[in-house]
């Protein structure tokens, strides 16, 4: 029976009591406030109101109210670390322990087109659920394994113009007293990253394709020369690319010109010792893939004992 501005504190009731009345006098429906409890002004409830009518007429008006002084101590607490992420170049967001923004740093605006304001209050998943190429209910497992140990992976953004980005995300869960409290996440627009592999990825492809058409253009002048091999040297030889012949025992049989000006004449030696400098096989080795792995061609990366980096394609020849 006792009045509900009993309940607040003597600053914040006479707002409510306006709302009350256009209300009752149906210029509103309902109304939302952050108050101060009468007794325990310290403690921060929020306060919601609404009209219930019945056949239209004003029947009278329900009222919640839920204590969110917690709530507030722990997003001030997150807030306390934005001064760490304000001045990353990645972007950094805070959210509260329902996964709800409460900062966001200009590096976030920049990366997603939304201003900070605009983005305090969203659910971080707002910007990455329902996108194709990520998981179903991505955000309760980052959550899940951020709690646990932190999480760091890659995943799709959206921007606010509609444009899709990919990202590698770090997420950390904050904890007080064993409770965790909000989430920081660093995450970095890997737009650019992806673009060289897919651009490395075709230029790997068009060279396999060349190496595949010139090796099978070299089997089939092996096949037409058979016991004419100082021939195929020949042709070896005036090839603008480095080629060897290796044996299956990792002996260097034959060297182009090109290979010769740039090591020396290294046959009869060890592949592995005459280019790289090892004293046994290299762990990633075009002999083993093709010759006793069987393999049609083998594509891959090597570094010489100078430092200098090749990208090799190794494919079987098939003697005479």
């Amino acid at each position: 029976g006792r009045p509900l501005a009993a309940f607040l504190a003597v600053a914040d009731r006479p707002p409510v009591a306006a709302a009350l009345s256009e209300i009752a006098a149906g210029r509103r429906a309902d109304g939302r406030w952050e108050v101060a409890a009468a007794r325990r002004p310290e403690r921060r409830i929020a306060l919601a109101l609404a009209a219930v009518r019945d056949r239209g007429a004003l029947a009278g008006v329900s009222g919640t109210l839920r204590d969110v002084t917690r709530e507030r101590e722990e997003v001030a607490h997150l807030r306390e670390l934005s001064a760490v992420l304000k001045s990353l170049q990645e972007t950094g967001i805070i959210t509260e322990r329902r996964r709800r923004i409460v900062y966001a740093n200009p590096a976030a605006e920049r990366m997603l087109g939304y201003r900070p304001e605009e983005m305090r209050g969203r659910p971080a998943a707002f910007f990455f659920e329902g996108i194709p190429g990520n998981p179903p209910r991505l955000a309760d497992f980052i959550s899940t394994h951020a709690g646990e140990r932190g999480w760091e992976g890659e995943l799709f953004n959206r921007r606010k113009d509609g444009r899709v980005i990919p990202v590698r995300l770090s997420l950390t869960a904050v904890k007080e007293g064993g409770e965790t409290v909000g989430y920081v996440g660093v995450s970095q627009d890997i737009s650019r990253i992806r673009e060289l592999e897919e651009s490395r990825r075709r230029r790997m492809e068009m060279v396999e394709e060349e190496v595949r058409k010139r090796t099978e253009e070299l089997q089939r002048i092996s096949r037409d020369m058979a016991g004419q091999r100082s021939q195929l040297d020949a042709i070896l030889s005036n090839i603008a690319e480095g080629v060897v012949v290796e044996n299956e025992r990792y002996e260097v049989e034959f060297m182009n010109q090109t290979l010769i000006r740039r090591f020396g004449n290294q046959s009869g030696k060890k592949c592995h010792q005459a280019f790289i400098g090892r004293s046994s096989p290299c762990p990633v080795c075009g002999v083993k893939a093709v010759i006793l792995e069987g393999k049609d061609y083998f594509c891959y990366e090597a570094e010489d004992k100078q430092g200098r980096r090749y990208e090799l394609v190794a494919s079987p020849l098939v003697r005479p």
